[in-house]
């Protein structure tokens, strides 16, 4: 007998298509994150406070305006999906409604 029937393993792709669809593939850092650090996609400028890296400093803003800001940038992350499942005789009691 097997694990699971036809009807769930065809749901079961249809959930793997869904998610092809939402992030751009199985790589590392590609879903974008509303959080800004150490990604490498520009989001936008904040004026430097003290004690900022000067590494992360805009040098050509300060040459053309003589402002200090820092460049910030799009967060990458992985996106870690668990699917647990119940197969244990306790599930098999009953029936669906």
């Amino acid at each position: 007998m097997p694990l699971f029937d036809s009807d769930f393993l065809k749901k079961l792709e249809y959930l793997s298509l869904v998610s092809r669809r939402l992030f751009r593939g199985s790589l590392l850092a590609q879903r974008r994150t509303m959080q800004t650090g150490g990604g490498i996609e520009f989001a936008d400028h904040r004026e430097y406070s003290h004690g900022d890296d000067f590494r992360h400093l805009d040098w050509n803003v300060f040459a053309r305006h003589g402002e200090m800001l820092l460049k910030r940038f799009q967060e990458e992350e992985d996106l870690h999906v668990y699917l647990l499942l119940d197969c244990s005789r306790s599930m098999a009691f009953g029936s669906p409604p």
